[in-house]
């Protein structure tokens, strides 16, 4: 995982298995240091699921630099761009159309960092 995205969500996570009186066994899905609180689940598939989310993003945003980079070009020329860059400023192209189907992970990619 990148240190961008590690400062992104404060990443990684981590699952910490709790008992409950009311609902029993309870997973919390926290920062790494089990300070800071992202989630509570009832099932540990699901908190481990949820745990995984910033890999899932870094994982995302490392293809997507990958297409981009090719298709701009970059096994063939220095093209000097960085992940943060496209996803702040999308297709280095400025191509609308769905013809490229990574247009929209670019947008999907930078609501997830915007948290919108």
């Amino acid at each position: 995982m990148t240190e961008e995205t590690k400062k992104l969500f404060d990443a990684p996570w981590a699952v910490d298995e709790k008992q409950s009186e009311t609902f029993g066994e309870i997973f919390d899905v926290m920062d790494e240091d089990l300070y800071l609180h992202y989630a509570r689940c009832y099932d540990e598939k699901t908190a481990n699921r949820l745990a995984r989310l910033p890999e899932l993003y870094d994982a995302l945003v490392e293809t997507v630099y990958y297409k981009c980079f090719e298709c701009m070009g970059g096994l063939r020329h220095n093209i000097e761009m960085t992940r943060e860059e496209i996803i702040k400023n999308g297709c280095p192209k400025q191509n609308k159309s769905n013809v490229c189907i990574y247009v929209k992970h670019l947008e999907l990619l930078r609501k997830v960092r915007d948290g919108k």
